[in-house]
Parts: C-alpha cells; sequence; structure tokens
C-alpha cells in the first residue's frame, strides 16, 4: 500500500520549508530517509546515512505524487509513497518502528538554511508508523512538564543544597561554623546547615527520580540504547542518587547499632566517618556530570544553551575555588597552633587544652558561597524551565 504524508509550517508570507523524517536512530538523523518541501521547489526526496547534516537528494525519488503551496500564512506540503521500500538509501515502514523527525526553516532560492532548535521536534520513542494517529506531533514528543520538573529538582538539589552542606561539614572550622559556634542552647553552625540542607537535598531528589519514573517509564536496556547519551546520564545518575541515599541509612549506624561499649562506639564512628565521606563526595562528582548529560538528555543536542553554561559555570567554579581558600585557611590555621605549641611551655598547653575553645565569629565565607551556589542553580532552573525538548 501507499503511505500519505501531511505536513505544514507557519511561513508568515516568507519563503519557508518543511520537512519530514524517518530513521531508527534516536541520537543522530541518519540513517535516515527524508521530504522536504518548499512552494517553489515542491516535495523532494532525501536520504542521509549517518550524522547530523543536509541530507541528499536521492537519485532515484520514491514519491509517487506530491504537491506544496504557500497561502500567504501557512506552508502546506503533502506526498505519497510505497510503504515498503527495499532500496538501500530508503526507510522501508511497512514494518519495524522508527523515530520521526519534523523540522522546517527558510529558503533563498533553491537552497534550504539549517532549521533552530525551536523548529524541529522527535518522537520520544521509536513508533510503528502505519498504527499511528493523526494527532499533531509535539516538541519533544510530548508533554515535558515533567522532563522539566525533574531537570529544575535536581539543579536545586546538586547545585545548591547538597554541595553547601557538603561545604560547611568539611570547612567548618575555616569558616568558623565549627566548635567554637556552639551556645548553651544550640549545636555548632555547620550541623544546623549540614543536617537540614541535607535531609531536604534527598528529599527533593527522591521526589525528582520518582517524577522521571513516572514520565519515561522503567529504565530498561532497550530504552537507555535510545537516549541521547546512551544511558550515561541515567546509569551515572542512577549510581549517584543510591550512594546518596545510603547516607541518612547509613546514619543510623554510625555509633553502632544499641552498642554502649565507649571504644567500640567510638571505633563504629571513624569507620563511618570514612565511609560517610567517601559516599558523599563521589555521589557529588557523579552528579555533577549527571547534570551536565542531563541538559543535552533533555535537548536531544550536545549543545548546552547559554544560560545553563553560565549558571553550572558559577555553581562549580565557586564551590572549587571556595574548597581551595577554605584548605588554605585550614592549613595555616594548623601552622599557627603548631608555633604557639612549640613556644608554650607544657602546663600552658594543659590548662589551654583544658579550657573552653575560644569564641570565634563565623566568617562571611559561607554565607558568600551559599549566594553563589545560589544564583549558579537559579540560572541552571530557569534555563531548564526555557527550554523545549528536541
Amino acid at each position: 500500500g501507499d503511505f500519505d504524508i501531511h505536513m505544514s509550517a507557519a511561513s508568515g508570507g516568507d519563503d519557508v520549508w518543511v520537512g519530514i523524517g524517518f530513521g531508527a536512530a534516536s541520537s543522530a538523523m541518519g540513517p535516515g530517509e527524508f521530504y522536504l518541501g518548499d512552494a517553489s521547489n515542491g516535495v523532494t526526496n532525501r536520504y542521509l546515512a549517518s550524522g547530523n547534516s543536509l541530507p541528499s537528494v536521492k537519485s532515484t525519488s520514491n514519491i509517487l505524487n506530491s504537491d506544496c503551496a504557500d497561502d500567504g500564512t501557512t506552508l502546506t506540503c503533502s506526498v505519497s509513497r510505497p510503504l515498503a521500500d527495499g532500496s538501500s538509501d530508503a526507510e522501508s515502514l511497512e514494518s519495524g518502528t522508527f523515530f520521526v523527525r519534523v523540522a522546517s526553516g527558510s529558503v533563498s532560492g533553491s537552497s534550504i538554511s539549517q532549521h533552530s532548535v525551536s523548529t524541529r521536534a522527535m518522537s520520544e520513542s521509536a513508533v510503528e508508523l502505519f498504527s499511528v494517529s493523526t494527532e499533531p506531533l509535539e516538541a519533544g514528543g510530548g508533554d515535558t512538564v515533567l522532563f522539566q520538573l525533574h531537570g529544575i529538582l535536581m539543579a536545586v538539589t546538586w547545585l545548591v543544597l547538597l554541595p553547601f552542606g557538603i561545604f560547611v561539614a568539611r570547612f567548618r572550622d575555616a569558616v568558623g561554623f565549627g566548635v567554637s559556634s556552639k551556645t548553651a542552647t544550640r549545636p555548632p553552625l555547620w550541623w544546623v546547615i549540614h543536617q537540614p540542607m541535607q535531609y531536604t537535598g534527598v528529599v527533593l531528589m527522591l521526589v525528582a527520580i520518582i517524577v522521571i519514573f513516572i514520565r519515561a517509564g522503567p529504565m530498561t536496556a532497550e530504552y537507555l540504547a535510545t537516549t541521547h547519551s546512551r544511558g550515561a546520564h541515567e546509569i551515572i545518575g542512577i549510581t549517584s542518587f543510591a550512594l546518596t541515599l545510603c547516607q541518612p541509612v547509613f546514619a543510623f549506624c554510625r555509633n553502632g547499632i544499641n552498642e554502649k561499649d565507649e571504644q567500640k562506639r567510638d571505633s563504629c564512628h571513624k569507620t563511618w566517618h570514612i565511609i560517610h565521606a567517601i559516599c558523599g563526595y563521589l555521589a557529588l562528582i557523579l552528579a555533577l556530570v549527571a547534570v551536565a548529560l542531563g541538559i543535552t538528555e533533555y535537548r536531544l543536542t550536545d549543545d548546552w544553551p547559554t544560560l545553563f553554561i553560565a549558571g553550572f559555570i558559577i555553581s562549580v567554579a565557586s564551590l572549587l575555588i571556595f574548597a581551595i581558600v577554605s584548605i588554605v585557611l585550614l592549613i595555616q590555621s594548623a601552622r599557627t597552633k603548631e608555633k604557639v605549641s612549640n613556644a608554650g611551655d607544657a602546663e600552658a598547653q594543659t590548662a589551654k587544652k583544658e579550657a573552653p575553645p575560644a569564641k570565634k565569629p563565623p566568617s562571611v565565607v559561607a554565607y558568600i558561597l551559599l549566594g553563589l551556589l545560589l544564583v549558579g542553580g537559579v540560572l541552571c532552573a530557569v534555563s531548564i524551565g526555557l527550554e523545549t525538548r528536541g
């Protein structure tokens, strides 16, 4: 039988083209067969063997009949072709599944210009064409709100909340959030910030994971093979999620389970502290990689929007720079203490150790970092909210 295709694009009186393509790959246009039409040149049958570039006009077209007309506001094209085509430069559509791509762009004479990100779309999954309904194809293959919600929640979690919670815990003494900030009615500032930050981040991440499973379905091997990152974003993200989820679980065992012996409790705590740090740092690194891959996964292209680049760089660079500054401050503090220790006598040192820690006002360093992380995270979240999929 024959396969009829109808497509249209807004023209506004300008010379434009509209096209549709069918291929088995989700990450690249080729291999795929395409039909591109404009009012001046009609519909052409094209093929692309691999990659992402302008498909070449086929030497032997399989178009049975076609028509293109522009009424001044809309370009409308129709084309008919055989459902089955065994040629090496064709896609036989009578069986199997295909990713459907649609796009439009401008025309100059007999040349067509490349479409933009906003004037292209692709079906979310491979479909059987002979069972496809006539509903219009949406950008990205359907509703993108849940994809955006997943990305926004992950950006806030991994570019603001969890990194700041890790920073104040690791560098509490360098920024004045350690024991010296403890009062009679309140624990040290690092703990006041660290615990709620991490728990809030874990909850937001859990919601983001649930949302994406609702939208995308099970992460089967078949599904991962069709994603833009070939499953890299999903596998790295799930690994980071598992490591993060271990943190509150392991926290219940940090002093042993119902352990009464102080030595054993101390030993358990030291072991837990090492595991806690390794899992936390590894989860953060993997999560940042997953976030970087996530924007390309959502947009189905390897380039990043400018707003996302700015936000990501601000968050990651700020975290690295402030971590380095804090390490330097800790080293300087250690050297100062060593000099004082060497200069004083044993009795003075003993008295000093027994005395309560001197009160030290919290440094503004941590608050500056929090501000920068907020700026970076918000920019990335806004970018995700503004982007269309595909």
